[in-house]
């Protein structure tokens, strides 16, 4: 093997394990940043931890908004058709949070299983 293909084949591995760094690193950061959410069946069988904030998503059940009137704190019923269970968030909501709609609570307080 000549000088010249010593160095092609040295560029192509430092090329080659450079990419395979950069994606790894890549892969790492993404799967720290990675929202993911409880629904109302994995909180009902017990896969969410208890009494601590979570991410909670499903369909905001029809009547059962419960607004505090002294503070920013909601509570309400969310389902994913199997199962609901009932979270409690506190802050401003969306403009588009309604009953019957689809929501993912960044973070809420698991309350009560319905």
């Amino acid at each position: 093997m000549n000088a010249q293909r010593k160095q092609r084949l040295t560029l192509v591995l430092v090329i080659v394990l450079g990419a395979s760094v950069a994606v790894g690193l890549t892969a790492y950061a993404l799967s720290q940043n990675i929202n993911l959410f409880y629904s109302p069946s994995e909180i009902y069988m017990g896969e969410a931890p208890k009494d601590t904030r979570i991410r909670a998503g499903g369909m905001v059940v029809e009547g059962s908004i419960r607004r505090d009137p002294t503070s920013l704190r909601v509570e309400f019923d969310i389902t994913d058709y199997a199962h609901a269970t009932t979270v409690e968030y506190t802050g401003i909501l969306p403009d588009l949070f309604r009953e019957g709609q689809g929501i993912v609570l960044k973070e809420c307080w698991r309350r009560t299983v319905v």
